[in-house]
């Protein structure tokens, strides 16, 4: 066992197949299939599953990845150290939510890319399930959800107050929550904070909207909303840098509208310059 086999044990738990673990590691499928076979001939266990669609992780599987998410983390942990020295450079992966990343990421980016040329800084998308996962799993190393996340093995950091808004079509008869019986409600995919707030205060209130629809872009989703297609699920601060000329808003009751912006990281991850610095940014710039 070495570490590129615990690379491609990673690769094909991520894709649950051998073929897209292959194009991700730039290897022949045969050299995937292989590594796979010698790892479940040393253990003398089944790692995976193969059926038509690909393959699932078995229970020992599962097992071996959470110890190889840890040793792959802790090799590039060490060089990173190693190599950086006392400069502020090497790879840093920073997971956002789309409207974080819309609304208030572009200003820290700049900033921070001017400051720190020499941090490889690389950004993903995602709601905020999949982001805590990619931080438990090692695959980022920070990432900016909505509300604190209770877990044993993330620390939260509060960094602002957000407010959820109904946007809507002005020339639509909308001036109620309850009209949202006669309309679609447009929103990210489960998993968005947003999302779960409002379906909350729907169903406390026995509102059912005509449908939903989801996007997994923002510009797509208040795209949809000027062409009067529904009633879409955004923050306060979306409304306040958007045109609403065409666009009006209402904001959730109180007790539903309220979530806050974190930043989150695994708590046994040594902080490193890269990131003590990008954090520091983001709690100067966002407001």
């Amino acid at each position: 066992m070495d570490i590129k086999d615990l690379v491609i044990l990673k690769s094909v738990a991520k894709h649950q197949s051998l073929s897209k673990a292959s194009m991700e590691l730039n290897y022949v499928q045969s050299n995937i299939t292989r590594s796979i076979n010698k790892l479940e001939d040393e253990l003398e266990t089944k790692l995976f599953i193969r059926h038509g669609r690909g393959v699932t992780i078995t229970s020992n599987g599962q097992t071996l990845l959470s110890y190889a998410n840890q040793i792959i983390h802790l090799m590039e942990e060490s060089k990173r150290v190693i190599t950086s020295g006392t400069e502020v450079a090497g790879s840093l992966k920073i997971g956002a939510t789309d409207i974080t990343i819309s609304i208030r990421l572009p200003e820290v980016i700049s900033f921070f890319s001017e400051k720190y040329p020499n941090v490889d800084l690389s950004l993903h998308t995602g709601n905020t399930t999949d982001l805590v996962q990619s931080v438990l799993g090692y695959d980022l190393d920070g990432a900016f959800v909505t509300d604190p996340v209770n877990h044993k093995n993330i620390e939260s950091i509060p960094l602002v107050d957000e407010k959820i808004m109904l946007i809507y079509k002005r020339d639509k008869n909308f001036s109620r929550f309850q009209n949202l019986n006669e309309e679609k409600l447009l929103v990210f995919g489960k998993g968005c904070t947003y999302r779960k707030q409002t379906e909350k205060y729907l169903e406390d209130t026995g509102i059912t909207p005509h449908k939903k629809i989801e996007f997994n872009s923002l510009e797509g989703l208040v795209g949809c909303v000027k062409a009067g297609l529904g009633i879409g699920v955004v923050s306060k601060k979306i409304v306040e840098i958007i045109d609403t000329s065409l666009i009006g808003y209402i904001e959730l009751p109180k007790e539903y509208s309220m979530v806050q912006t974190v930043f989150i990281k695994r708590n046994d991850i040594a902080d490193f310059k890269a990131l003590t610095s990008f954090l520091n940014l983001a709690k100067k710039l966002f407001h």
